[in-house]
């Protein structure tokens, strides 16, 4: 490993080890991403303090990483098609177990079962993590496949005013997603009763509320209350076009968007290898989305065996979302394990991993570690930066920096979002929040995804927004010239 030769690429709030090591075995450890790529990950580490974490990367490694995939897709060696469908196959493995665990009652279950369930569980979900990160190196950081995509455009003699809108056109995905279907089955309950006091007390919504509650689980809840899906449904009352125009908007917003990718395809004259990239970004920016969505239920399934292990147990459910997968099975069958060095890392825990091992470091080589293999990166004060526009227009407001989900309620509504990156966890923020801003994503990033959705102008990649703009001021977000200012 070369002197600072690491990156920090990835910086998320709301986590815990258990989460976040099931990710990091999944890209590293599995030969999945060798046999797609022809290469794979080399080293990294991952750290965790108060709840919020850091994944390093070798950075010459992650590049080539994105080339070869970049490569791949265009020479048709690598199948999305095929990505997908093995997704899937995952996903699936993945619901089911958890379904089961959730159907069962808990205190009437063994250790053994519990167990049980849990060994079936993390080999799938660390192989769809590894099958997962394939999406995310093709584009993120190095923006390989962002350039290529804009340079397509060029060549097609597609203008700088209009670029990002035809490339949003062409890689906003058309999959129902989870997401997609849990705001579909609210309309169509504001669609059916005729007034938010009515709603309120229908046992339609109390049903909606207790399906979709773990749907932005993310790493550790919490749950999405029943107040969550009143204040949406509040909202959804409360636009000018009433909830049977809404819901027939948002059903047919699939095929619109298919419909205006098809004419864009067809306006510019895309070839077939043109066609199958930009499909590629399209299928991607999905698999992320459903990736995300297995997870939050991975995540509450595996919180609920936590809470009754730890009840019976008589330990903290954070001692197990802190353990190794061999620690907490040798917990759940009364072995000894040091539960004092556990209880060490909920408070602080740093790992270097490499593609055959793992090795936790105390805090002062820890510090070394950082001090000679991680980049520095040096942050000129600017009232102006430039980042990847992910969903065009403009908007002005208070910057409100969301570091974690204590700072979710900062933002109010026609504030401006600046974050890291967004997570799951930022949505109730980001409903409310007029445009997103974040140092970190590509065009496949949760952010990128969302503000599509939402249509709300985003900035993404602007690489230290957080660390230029403070609390309270107000800064302008101009996505169709790619910049943000700060303005007061």
């Amino acid at each position: 490993m070369k002197p600072h030769s690491i990156k920090i690429l990835i910086e998320e709030t709301n986590i815990n080890y258990h989460g976040w090591a099931a990710i990091a075995d999944g890209f590293m450890h599995l030969p999945t991403v060798k046999r797609h790529l022809g290469l794979g990950f080399t080293c990294g580490f991952q750290e965790i303090r108060n709840n919020s974490g850091r994944y390093g990367f070798d950075l010459e490694n992650w590049n080539a990483l994105g080339a070869a995939c970049l490569k791949k897709l265009q020479d048709g060696s690598l199948s999305v098609k095929k990505l997908e469908k093995q997704h899937k196959l995952q996903g699936r493995k993945i619901n089911r177990i958890c379904r089961e665990a959730e159907k069962a009652d808990l205190k009437k279950t063994s250790l053994k079962q519990m167990a049980g369930w849990l060994k079936k569980l993390w080999p799938l979900y660390l192989e769809l993590n590894a099958l997962g990160s394939i999406p995310v190196l093709s584009d993120y950081d190095h923006n390989l496949l962002t350039n290529k995509l804009l340079a397509i455009l060029r060549l097609h003699n597609v203008g700088q005013e209009k670029i990002q809108d035809v490339l949003n056109s062409l890689i906003t995905p058309e999959h129902v997603t989870l997401f997609w279907q849990e705001q579909k089955d609210l309309l169509a309950i504001a669609a059916k009763i005729k007034s938010f006091k009515a709603a309120l007390k229908h046992p339609e919504l109390i049903r909606h509320a207790k399906k979709y509650a773990w749907l932005n689980y993310g790493y550790q809840g919490p749950l999405s209350t029943f107040k969550d899906f009143v204040e949406r449904l509040k909202k959804i009352y409360g636009q000018k076009n009433g909830p049977k125009a809404q819901l027939s908007e948002h059903a047919d917003f699939l095929k619109k968007i298919e419909a205006k990718r098809k004419k864009a395809e067809i306006a510019l004259g895309l070839n077939k290898k043109e066609r199958l990239l930009f499909a590629a970004a399209r299928n991607f920016t999905y698999l992320k989305i459903y990736r995300v969505s297995v997870r939050h239920y991975f995540s509450f399934i595996c919180d609920n065996l936590f809470a009754e292990l730890s009840a019976r147990l008589k330990l903290s459910p954070k001692i197990f979302q802190f353990s190794t997968r061999e620690e907490i099975l040798r917990l759940a069958q009364g072995k000894k394990v040091d539960v004092k060095k556990i209880r060490d890392r909920t408070r602080y825990v740093f790992e270097y991993i490499t593609s055959k091992s793992r090795t936790f470091l105390s805090k002062g080589k820890a510090l070394r570690f950082k001090k000679i293999s991680v980049i520095e990166e040096k942050i000129e004060a600017s009232d102006e930066l430039k980042g990847q526009a992910a969903f065009l227009g403009r908007a002005m407001g208070k910057a409100r920096l969301v570091f974690s989900a204590k700072d979710l309620p900062k933002v109010q509504h026609g504030d401006i979002l600046v974050a890291i990156s967004t997570n799951p966890d930022f949505l109730p923020a980001m409903y409310r929040a007029n445009a997103f801003v974040t140092d970190h994503g590509g065009i496949t990033s949760h952010a990128a995804i969302v503000a599509r959705e939402m249509k709300k102008p985003c900035l993404i990649g602007t690489k230290i927004a957080t660390k230029i703009f403070k609390n309270g001021d107000i800064i302008e977000v101009d996505a169709n010239q790619g910049i943000v200012r700060k303005i007061s």
